[in-house]
């Protein structure tokens, strides 16, 4: 009849998952115009379609699963989840420009601010001589030798590969500053008479096993930068101060000690 309600079942509506929803809840860096996912955060998650979102959101080109981190230059393995299946960038921080492969090459995105802040302590410092022990592809040693060309800074990395980027990355920042020393910074330092004004030590797991080895390149008032993992605040001789980096696990954290000698 006119006027009467007629009642129907309704069955709720399903939201579709929305780009802001799938990336809200992984867990990504992104180096050059590659994203690097962890597999871990995305278990359980359609693996294509979070390669998909992100591909479409994102001004990145690939984009790959980072596995087990293993062996002793702490390289993570990778998995193709969608794109270009090339692992070369050129990422981009600090007014730096650094060419690396992200499959052969540790390279941690997350450090631009704690880099940053390193070199203006070392500004602060008024250091002219600066060891890198464990260079890398040169994000600490480039910025600090670019942001003020009258340092020189040591940079030592044992990776080969990693070295070949580290030169490249000299080339490509025009810091003719950068002393590339390729080997085990045992050997390295064990031929060369380096005397830094600041070491910086970016090696967290073992790092602090070359501190006896990093002493022996200071002098009085020389500013070494720890990089360790710890539960809890580290407790080492002739530190400064601790600063919290980031995190690493539940409950355990990256921190940079800053030791004087």
């Amino acid at each position: 009849m006119d006027g009467d309600f007629v009642w129907k079942s309704f069955q709720p509506i399903k939201k579709r998952k929305t780009h802001l929803d799938i990336i809200g809840r992984i867990s990504f860096d992104i180096v050059g115009d590659i994203a690097l996912v962890d597999l871990k955060a995305i278990s359980g998650l359609d693996r294509k379609e979070v390669a998909d979102t992100l591909l479409s959101t994102l001004p990145i080109r690939s984009v790959f699963g980072v596995g087990e981190v293993s062996g002793e230059f702490r390289v993570a393995q990778l998995v193709h989840l969608g794109g270009s299946r090339n692992t070369l960038t050129l990422h981009k921080e600090n007014k730096c420009v650094f060419e690396l492969d992200v499959a052969r090459v540790y390279f941690n995105p997350r450090l631009a601010t704690e880099r940053a802040r390193v070199e203006r302590r070392i500004s602060q410092e008024g250091a002219r001589v600066i060891l890198d022990m464990f260079a890398g592809a040169g994000p600490f040693s480039i910025l600090i030798a670019k942001m003020d060309k009258t340092r020189v800074v040591h940079a030592i990395e044992k990776n080969p590969v990693a070295c070949h980027f580290l030169r490249r990355n000299v080339e490509l920042n025009k810091v003719s500053n950068v002393i590339v020393h390729e080997g085990d910074v045992r050997d390295i330092l064990a031929t060369q008479k380096i005397e830094a004004d600041a070491i910086i030590m970016n090696l967290p797991h073992t790092a602090i096993n070359f501190l006896p080895l990093a002493l022996k390149c200071s002098h009085p008032g020389t500013l070494i930068f720890l990089y360790t993992i710890s539960a809890d605040e580290p407790d080492i001789q002739g530190m400064e101060r601790a600063r919290k980096v980031k995190s690493y696990a539940p409950g355990v954290s990256i921190w940079c000690v800053e030791v004087r000698v």
